[in-house]
């Protein structure tokens, strides 16, 4: 039984395993409770239950968001945990320095507490870059008051997947 995400008759009396669709190259799922795969979303390879949550925006509505929960294997979560703690460990150093810098100023050497101070600033900054430039783990096609398209999954993890029979309308033309 194929479902139309649109209609709302269909998707209340919907069950979980139609919870979830490929729509060509996306994933498309329901906001609540989708019941994804227990794979990888990157390389479809056993995610053995290691599971991340993101969130994702519509790139135009900006409003609309999703927080979501997908698998992944052992080697890309643990990439995406250190891509999630790096920001944060340059940003405690920074602070560390500057403190130091700070404990320094009573020494009597004006040069080692301004060089200490520059590259506790100097971390700060790079912590704030590199959180801004790490990029999103997912990336949303269209994000709805019910679903959520999502893009960049890998093709065999939607191979697996029944097929949106058709191009559902968005909220905004029905």
């Amino acid at each position: 039984m194929v479902i139309d995400p649109t209609n709302p008759d269909e998707t209340d009396n919907a069950t979980q395993e139609e919870s979830v669709w490929r729509d060509g190259a996306y994933l498309v799922f329901r906001r609540r409770e989708p019941d994804l795969p227990d794979q990888c979303i990157l390389c479809n390879a056993p995610a053995e239950g290691k599971r991340v949550t993101s969130g994702v925006r519509d790139p135009v509505a900006i409003l609309e968001h999703a927080r979501v929960e997908v698998g992944l294997c052992p080697d890309h979560w643990s990439k995406e945990a250190w891509a999630q703690r790096r920001p944060w460990m340059l940003g405690l150093l920074g602070i560390g320095l500057l403190a130091l810098a700070d404990f320094l100023s009573d020494s009597g050497i004006p040069f080692l507490e301004t060089v200490t101070a520059f590259l506790g600033i100097l971390l700060l900054a790079a912590a704030g870059l590199l959180a801004k430039l790490k990029g999103k783990l997912l990336k949303a096609k269209r994000v709805e008051r019910q679903f959520v398209w999502l893009e960049d999954i890998h093709p065999n993890y939607l191979a697996e997947l029944p097929d949106l029979a058709e191009e559902p309308e968005t909220e905004t033309q029905a």
